[in-house]
C-alpha cells in the first residue's frame, strides 16, 4: 500500500482510506471489513457514523488495533430516530464528541472534521464566538484532536476556510464526473500549496460511477482521485468485505486497467442532479429513508421492477407516499437532486395499484 503525508499534520496515511458510512444498517460487517482493511495496509478510517449501535460495533472492532489506524470523526454528525442530521449546537456537538471517544475506547481523534460545511451562512455561524470552530480549536489544544478540518461539497467555502487559516485537512468529493469543474481544481491546487491534507471522498460518486450504461471500474476511479494535485488519501466506501476486496483490485491493477482517459471523455457533464447517498437531505419529517428510496429507483431504472426490489421497498420504514413535499430535503441537498419528483416516481412504480 502506498503511503502519503497528510498535509502539514505530520501524519502518514495510506493512499486509500476506508469510509464507514455505508456499513449502516449492517454493523455486523464492520469488524471483518476493518480487520481486512488493516491487513491490506489501510490506516485511514473515516467514521461518518451517527447511530450509537454503529459506533458501539466499530468500537468493539477497534479493540487491540487503535494504534494501527488514524481515525477521522465528524463534529456535528447527530441523529434523530436513527436518521443523520447536522448539528451546530455547541453543547450537543461536544457531548457527542466525548460520547464518541468513550464508545471508541480512545482519548483522542486523529482528524476532527466539522461536518458538512458548505453554505457561506453556515460557515459564518460556525465562526461565531463560542461556536463550533472555537470548540474544534479548543479540543485540538487539549490534545483530544491532532488535526482539525472540514467535510463539505462547496469548493468556495473550503477555499475560504483554508485562506482563513483554520484547516489542517479538507474532505471533499473528487471523482471523474467532476473533473471539469474549475473551482474543484483550484481547491485541489490550493491544498497542495498550503500544505492542507486533501481527503478525496466519494471517488465512486456514491456508487453512481460503478453502474449504469457506462460503468467505470473501481481501479480507474481510485487512480483518477489519487492522480489529482494535493490528494493525501482517496476514501473508498464499502458495505462488506466483498466490496472492499473488489475495490482494492486497484492494488494489483495494470497501468491499462487504471487508465481513466476514456471515462473522462464520457463524463464531461458531471453528475449534477444524481443522488450520491450522502444523507445530507436527512432527517425527513416523515421519516422516509431518502437515500434507500433513491438506490431502489436507480436499480429499477437499470433492471426493471422485480420481486426482490418490491420486497426491499416494502421493508422501508416509511413509503415515498408519506412525502409531504415540504422541500427541506431539496434545500439541504448539495447536488441539486429533485427529491420530491423522485418520491413521486417511487409511488407510481411501487405503490400504484398496490
Amino acid at each position: 500500500m502506498e503511503t502519503r503525508k497528510l498535509g502539514r499534520t505530520g501524519m502518514v496515511v495510506s493512499a486509500i482510506g476506508l469510509g464507514m458510512e455505508h456499513f449502516h444498517p449492517a454493523p455486523e460487517n464492520i469488524a471483518p471489513a476493518l480487520h481486512r482493511a488493516i491487513d491490506l495496509g489501510i490506516n485511514y478510517v473515516d467514521l461518518m457514523i451517527w447511530t450509537p449501535h454503529d459506533k458501539d460495533a466499530f468500537g468493539a472492532a477497534l479493540k487491540g488495533c487503535r494504534d494501527k489506524v488514524l481515525l477521522a470523526n465528524h463534529l456535528g454528525a447527530a441523529e434523530t430516530k436513527g436518521m443523520y442530521r447536522r448539528s451546530r449546537d455547541v453543547a450537543e456537538c461536544e457531548a457527542l464528541f466525548h460520547d464518541w471517544l468513550r464508545r471508541m475506547g480512545t482519548d483522542y481523534v486523529d482528524v476532527l472534521l466539522i461536518t458538512y460545511l458548505d453554505a457561506p451562512k453556515d460557515y459564518r455561524q460556525v465562526l461565531e464566538p463560542c461556536g463550533v470552530m472555537e470548540l474544534a480549536l479548543r479540543l485540538k489544544r487539549e490534545g483530544k484532536a491532532r488535526a482539525i478540518g472540514l467535510s463539505g461539497h462547496d469548493p468556495k467555502t473550503a477555499m475560504r476556510a483554508i485562506h482563513d487559516g483554520y484547516m489542517d485537512v479538507v474532505m471533499h468529493p473528487v471523482h471523474i464526473a467532476n473533473a471539469h469543474d474549475q473551482e474543484r481544481a483550484q481547491l485541489s491546487e490550493l491544498c497542495a500549496r498550503a500544505g492542507v491534507g486533501l481527503v478525496a471522498m466519494k471517488p465512486f460518486a456514491g456508487g453512481e460511477l460503478l453502474q449504469g450504461d457506462r460503468p467505470v471500474t473501481p481501479a480507474r476511479c481510485l487512480h483518477y482521485a489519487l492522480s489529482q494535485p494535493g490528494i493525501s488519501v482517496a476514501l473508498m466506501g464499502a458495505k462488506n468485505v466483498e466490496e472492499l476486496q473488489t475495490n482494492l483490485a486497484y492494488l494489483t491493477a495494470t497501468d491499462e486497467e487504471k487508465d481513466f482517459a476514456a471515462a473522462l471523455r464520457e463524463f464531461q457533464k458531471g453528475l449534477e442532479g444524481a443522488c450520491t447517498s450522502c444523507n445530507h437531505c436527512q432527517p425527513c419529517p416523515s421519516e422516509i429513508d431518502i437515500a434507500t428510496v433513491m438506490r431502489i429507483l436507480a436499480t429499477a431504472d437499470r433492471a426493471g421492477v422485480f420481486s426482490d426490489l418490491r420486497e426491499d421497498y416494502a421493508a422501508l420504514p416509511a413509503p415515498a407516499s408519506d412525502c409531504t413535499e415540504c422541500g427541506l430535503c431539496e434545500e439541504r441537498c448539495p447536488f441539486g437532486v429533485e427529491v420530491i419528483a423522485k418520491m413521486q416516481k417511487a409511488v407510481k412504480l411501487f405503490e400504484a395499484g398496490a
